[in-house]
């Protein structure tokens, strides 16, 4: 991380124009700086804030899941489940009639 100190010209007794010239520019540059750096302070955190909503999503949706597995197996609902298949070939692909077999 960047971290720029503020530097204050020393009055001098005579400066030239000069010198006055390059003192307002450094402070120019400085000022600037100091812009950036408050810019990708933000974005960095921005970037922060969107990655923890997104674990924050993704962790309620797991729970959810989870909730919903342990309901269904204390009710007893599913034990005697069955998992069918279904292959469709091209030749059997005439119409919308579907029949299912046991």
């Amino acid at each position: 991380m960047l971290f720029l100190q503020a530097v204050q010209p020393q009055p001098a007794v005579e400066a030239t124009s000069a010198e006055l010239t390059v003192m307002a520019t450094f402070q120019v540059l400085l000022n600037g700086l100091e812009t950036l750096r408050t810019h990708l302070c933000f974005l960095t955190q921005k970037r922060s804030k969107q990655r923890k909503l997104q674990q924050k999503a993704l962790r309620k949706r797991q729970l959810k899941e989870q909730r919903q597995a342990r309901k269904e197996r204390l009710s007893g609902l599913f034990l005697n489940e069955e998992v069918l298949s279904l292959r469709v070939t091209e030749e059997d692909d005439h119409g919308d009639d579907l029949d299912i077999l046991m």
